[in-house]
């Protein structure tokens, strides 16, 4: 069984979203190193899952629970809190259960589509994001070059690169 799921960083502007196609049988501690992938961040950040609607209380949710075990019906959902003190959170809804061939099986874990590169894991959280976004585009900001270097110079907030986050996500070892 696999599952397809919305995962949308909440109050994001520009918007930052993923959809992922993964195994039922995921745990929440790969699903953590999935999205901080999808994200490009470290990980080095504590991380908490909380249900969403029927999907079992908080409590219960451990990094070994399966998906299959919170997430039953399309619809349901979990909220996803990364670093909590800079307040990046996600919703994640089950959008729909698929059962798939074996011989379509391209891994673990799969990005269907997304939108936006992950923000800096360094801001202080979406409302950071947007301040260190209007200062990028501020010449006159005296700490704009070092701004600048500090994300890199390549930096695009509404880019977003299917093929190289899919390669990203089938070299993790662990999947």
């Amino acid at each position: 069984m696999f599952y397809d799921l919305y995962v949308d960083l909440l109050d994001s502007d520009p918007a930052i979203w993923r959809q992922l196609r993964l195994r039922s049988t995921l745990g929440l501690a790969e699903l953590h190193r999935i999205l901080i992938a999808t994200m490009g961040w470290s990980g080095l950040r504590d991380y908490t899952f909380r249900s969403l609607g029927s999907a079992p209380a908080a409590d219960d949710l451990t990094g070994t629970t399966p998906l299959d075990q919170l997430l039953s019906r399309q619809g349901d959902g979990l909220l996803y809190i990364y670093d909590a003190a800079r307040g990046w959170r996600h919703k994640i809804i089950l959008e729909s259960i698929l059962t798939l061939p074996a011989e379509s099986d391209q891994g673990s874990v799969l990005c269907l589509a997304g939108e936006g590169s992950g923000p800096p894991e360094f801001c202080e959280g979406v409302w950071g994001y947007g301040e260190l976004l209007e200062r990028l585009n501020d010449h006159d900001d005296p700490e704009y070059d070092q701004l600048w270097q500090q994300v890199g110079y390549d930096f695009d907030p509404y880019a977003f690169n299917l093929d190289t986050l899919n390669q990203q996500l089938r070299g993790m070892p662990w999947l």
